[in-house]
């Protein structure tokens, strides 16, 4: 490949162009889906960039010259993982508190939860839909100690596929989730799928033969008992696009750019020499000079260093500005930038973050409607029966994980009119994670101890005298044992001769 082919494909722009969302007609057609399968394997080339550019493994790295005695620094910088991070922190940073409607599904919930380690899987959604725009939750029944409960776990989208209808409300009908392997004996790539409608759960294997699919082998559909399609799609934003994927070619710009400083500040490491009318010099002079330090000019002969003028100043400007729009377009702001360093009021980080904020208020509506079909299928099973209303049976508590101050915290709440506020949506405010009904035990707990010991106390005892300090005294050292100032000491009884 030529150079000019080279440079042409390194500054290409990313294109991204494989639908994420997909459609079909009749979910028993297990050839339609097995097509849909490998087409979207071959376009599993987005989902690998996007994962490359998380890992740091950017298109810098596979840059090359003709030249091969031209340095070729290829410095990556880890943008992408630090917007995905940033971003997740900043969402899930903090567990999404559940709280049902129903006080009494509590501990069950919480056990749920305990089971399926939730905070970890909702942070993990997080950060898949951060990375590659979308995630998937699969849900199926485990029998654990005599109970039925139910389980869940998170899918990269990587071999996930859901399927929605044709019609109008595009709604969810089906989903597939796939391996692929090569057959040693015939080498032909085989794929294992498992099919998940509302009611039933098929597993099916297929080849491939050039384009076509041959040698579909299903296994007879079995129900799963859960009522609702048991895969959920998490999404990201509405588009499905990753949280960097905007600004992958700012990120090869500024790598670019710091890899090309490094090459020119090592490939001008040595300056140059010239020597003026001195064209009979052979390698064996310039070897002796480098030896002896010493050099013999003749007549109008001259020799000096060449050195190379840099403009720092302005490769700096155009780092930085790089930089700065990286952050600004991906939405997810420079934590180390100097602006975060000194102490900021909870307003003055509000505003530096606002546009993370809307980035994350929008993707907040996103989660609830994938969280609230979570607890549909949790509670169905539960409950063993369908719900027909579900749509208030939860509440989702997000807290966003940021420096808070307290003070200005404890002082609003302070302020806050009586009646005005609940004083459970007062400690909202503080952004501690807590278990609402035991800190309320605990402070109905300390309350009663309180009034016991109050009610312990006779309201006629006079009130203890604080000890007198002799020395704070008026009267000094001459204060009687018994406490009482101003009488001198009684005499001693005289002694009969």
């Amino acid at each position: 490949m030529s150079q000019e082919l080279r440079n042409e494909y390194f500054y290409a722009p990313h294109v991204f162009n494989a639908p994420r969302k997909y459609y079909l007609k009749n979910i028993a057609d297990l050839k339609d889906i097995s097509m849909q399968i490998y087409a979207f394997n071959n376009r599993q080339s987005e989902y690998r960039e996007l994962k490359n550019y998380y890992d740091n493994n950017t298109r810098i790295n596979q840059r090359s010259f003709d030249d091969p005695t031209k340095p070729n620094n290829r410095i990556s910088h880890p943008f992408a993982e630090i917007i995905v991070n940033n971003a997740t922190s900043y969402f899930t940073g903090k567990p999404i508190k559940v709280q049902p409607h129903k006080e009494s599904r509590q501990k069950e919930l919480d056990r749920i939860h305990f089971l399926n380690e939730v905070d970890d899987i909702n942070s993990e959604l997080d950060r898949l839909s951060n990375l590659y725009g979308h995630a998937f939750e699969l849900h199926w029944n485990d029998t654990i100690n005599g109970k039925v409960t139910p389980r869940f776990k998170a899918l990269s989208p990587q071999n996930v596929m859901m399927f929605h209808s044709t019609d109008f409300d595009e709604e969810p009908i089906a989903s597939v989730v796939w391996t692929c392997v090569r057959d040693t004996g015939t080498n032909e790539m085989v794929y294992n799928a498992t099919l998940y409608t509302k009611d039933t759960a098929q597993k099916f294997s297929f080849n491939m033969s050039g384009k076509s699919i041959v040698n579909i082998n299903p296994d007879k559909p079995k129900p799963h008992t859960m009522g609702f399609l048991p895969v959920i799609e998490y999404l990201n934003n509405e588009d499905r696009a990753s949280s960097f994927q905007k600004v992958m070619g700012l990120i090869d710009a500024y790598n670019t750019a710091e890899s090309d400083t490094v090459n020119d500040i090592e490939y001008w490491a040595d300056s140059y020499l010239v020597l003026k009318n001195m064209s009979g010099t052979d390698p064996e002079d310039v070897a002796e000079f480098k030896r002896n330090r010493v050099m013999l000019v003749d007549g109008d002969g001259g020799a000096e260093f060449l050195n190379k003028q840099t403009n720092d100043t302005h490769l700096e400007n155009f780092k930085d500005r790089l930089t700065s729009d990286i952050h600004k377009f991906s939405q997810v702001p420079n934590l180390h930038d100097e602006q975060f360093a000194s102490n900021l009021s909870g307003t003055a980080i509000r505003m530096k973050i606002k546009d993370l904020e809307d980035k994350v208020s929008a993707k907040e509506r996103k989660f609830n409607k994938s969280l609230r079909k979570r607890y549909e299928i949790i509670f169905a099973t539960l409950d063993k029966v369908d719900l027909a209303e579900t749509t208030d049976f939860v509440e989702f508590i997000y807290t966003r994980n940021i420096p808070l101050n307290l003070v200005e915290t404890a002082d609003m709440v302070a302020k806050a009119p009586e009646g005005l506020w609940s004083m459970k949506t007062l400690r909202t405010l503080y952004g501690i994670t807590y278990n609402e009904q035991k800190e309320v035990e605990q402070i109905k707990k300390e309350q009663e101890e309180a009034d016991n010991r109050l009610a312990t106390v006779d309201p006629f005892a006079p009130a203890p005298k604080p000890p007198v300090d002799p020395k704070e005294h008026p009267m000094g050292s001459n204060q009687s044992s018994s406490g009482q100032a101003g009488k001198p000491p009684a005499p001693k009884p005289s002694t009969p001769k």
